[in-house]
Order: structure tokens, then C-alpha cells, then sequence
């Protein structure tokens, strides 16, 4: 009795299957390579040639007004005294001082204390020339005992340090002080002494 012997061929693993893992590493190398090389490519076309670097942009500075000295050569004569008395040798009586006298010699120029807008210009028997000027905050500054002769004119806008007017002996109130500048100043409407505005003074 014979017996038939059958061949039988064993099956080996598939390769993709038996390579699985190196395939996926290399394919993730591949990818990782293409992701870079498109960064690198996109990156470089926004990058200005040598001798073309862009400035950064233009931001303009925008300085705050300040307050200035209404007088080059401050010397006063009279400091305001809004809640007191003080006594006026020209009227001879006692009474407050609404304001600050600085003392100087007759042309000499008085210049706006602040940015503001003329609001008027008077010319008055007891006080001289008057000019007053509406400035920001409800704050109105006047200049008094100037000569006849300024440099602004009603509506007109003035900046801190601008030429409004010059001194001279015209305020018939305040005759002691000969030549002078005479500043009052109010906001809302009340009485304040400018030196807390003013450079030198407690602002």
C-alpha cells in the first residue's frame, strides 16, 4: 500500500506586515521634511532682501501743552491773596488781591500762560488794557494793565508761550506797582490763585 505524500509550503508573513513599523517612520520622516522645507520656502518670501529692511512705522509723538510764565524775567511784586486782605496803598483801603502782580519795565512782552482762545480784548480806565482767555477745564486766565498796542485779536487761538500784549502803568488801581502785569485767573467762574498752574508754583 502506497502512500501519497502531499507538499506543503508553509506561509512566511506578508512584508508590509513584517516592515510595518519601519515604513511608518519613514514615512513620518518624509512628511516632517516637506512640512519643514514649505516653512523654510514661505518664511524666506517675507524676509526683505539686504539694503531693503523695512523701518518700523511712523508714530508721531504728541507733546502735552504746558503751562508757561506769563513774563521772561519773573519778579513779583504782589502775590495773590484771594481769601485775605491786603492793604492798597493807591486806594487806601483794605481789600483782597484777585490775582498776581509781576513787576517789569514798560514794552516788556507778556505771553499766554496756556493754549486757549481770546475770548476779549478790552480796553478799560481802571484796569488798562485787559485780555482774557478761555483755556481748558473751565480755566480763564486775564491779563491786565497792558498797553494799548497787542498782538491778538477776539476768537483768535493762542498757544502756551505765544506774544499776547506788553507790559505797562495802565491798571489806575494798582498805581504803586508803576509798571506791571497783573494775572487773574478763575475756573467755573471762581477765583483761583494762578501760582498753582503756573512753573514755580504748587501744580
Amino acid at each position: 500500500m502506497s502512500k501519497t505524500y502531499q507538499k506543503t509550503s508553509k506561509k512566511h508573513p506578508n512584508f508590509f506586515k513584517r516592515n510595518i513599523y519601519a515604513i511608518l517612520l519613514a514615512i513620518s520622516v518624509l512628511v516632517i521634511a516637506v512640512i519643514v522645507t514649505i516653512t523654510l520656502i514661505l518664511g524666506t518670501r517675507n524676509v526683505a532682501p539686504p539694503g531693503e529692511v523695512e523701518p518700523p512705522p511712523y508714530i508721531p509723538t504728541v507733546t502735552a501743552p504746558e503751562w508757561v510764565m506769563p513774563v521772561s524775567n519773573v519778579v513779583i511784586g504782589q502775590e495773590a491773596k484771594i481769601d485775605g486782605l491786603i492793604w492798597c496803598r493807591t486806594l487806601r483801603q483794605w481789600r483782597s488781591q484777585d490775582g498776581i502782580d509781576f513787576l517789569g519795565a514798560a514794552g516788556a512782552e507778556v505771553y499766554a500762560i496756556m493754549d486757549g482762545t481770546v475770548a476779549s480784548v478790552q480796553n478799560t480806565i481802571m484796569h488798562g488794557t485787559v485780555i482774557t482767555i478761555n483755556h481748558k477745564d473751565g480755566l480763564v486766565s486775564r491779563y491786565k494793565s497792558l498797553d494799548a498796542t497787542t498782538f491778538v485779536q477776539v476768537g483768535q487761538t493762542v498757544k502756551s508761550g505765544d506774544r499776547i500784549g506788553t507790559m505797562s502803568d495802565s491798571k489806575i488801581v494798582n498805581a504803586e506797582q508803576g509798571i506791571h502785569l497783573h494775572l487773574q485767573m478763575t475756573q467755573n467762574g471762581r477765583l483761583v490763585d494762578p501760582m498753582q498752574f503756573l512753573p514755580n508754583g504748587d501744580k
